[in-house]
């Protein structure tokens, strides 16, 4: 068997690591699902979760402290909005979730706040919007990126971000971070 790689998180290093995201009391709230590998300096990562593991080695584990605006956003008053209850399941209740298209087709989170006879008050805001966070992050192993990884990761660089990925708690876009509008 051979040892783990020693190189340090740096630009054009493939660095495997897992993270554990935790809301403002403490709670778990999402996290990988296993260990996940970025191409280290190509956007893949929010800029303060790189600069908290740039130079680590493999089993190092850091902490990053997320403010609201650095995470998903403040909490937006008017993203609470009504709906006719024609428009929902007859046993819709406070709490649900529901996904809908966007004015750009975008998918959105509907959470149910309130149901009355005339009325459903949604929230549209990311259930994380106007939380502080606290992302914890292991780096698992690190070796330097092959020439295909460097160019893959470069051409998704180029991409547009799809603006649905930030609207969805989806562990592998948490870090991310919501697009910015």
């Amino acid at each position: 068997m051979t040892a783990p790689s020693e190189f340090q998180v740096g630009p054009e290093v493939v660095v495997t690591l897992s993270y554990e995201v935790f809301d403002a009391e403490g709670e778990l709230v999402g996290g990988s699902e296993g260990p996940c590998s970025v191409v280290f300096g190509f956007g893949e990562l929010l800029p303060q979760v790189e600069r908290a593991i740039e130079g680590a080695t493999p089993g190092e584990a850091r902490t990053v402290r997320l403010g609201p605006k650095q995470a998903f956003g403040e909490r937006d008053p008017k993203a609470v909005v009504e709906f006719d209850p024609a428009e929902f399941p007859a046993d819709v209740a406070p709490g649900d979730s529901f996904e809908a298209e966007g004015e750009g087709g975008e998918v959105i989170v509907l959470t149910v706040l309130d149901v009355t006879p005339d009325a459903v008050v949604v929230d549209q805001n990311h259930p994380l919007a106007g939380q502080a966070l606290r992302i914890e992050v292991r780096v698992l192993a690190t070796r330097p990126a092959t020439a295909d990884e460097l160019a893959a990761a470069a051409a998704e660089l180029a991409e547009p971000a799809d603006p649905a990925d930030s609207q969805l708690i989806v562990a592998e876009r948490l870090l991310r971070g919501p697009t910015q509008r």
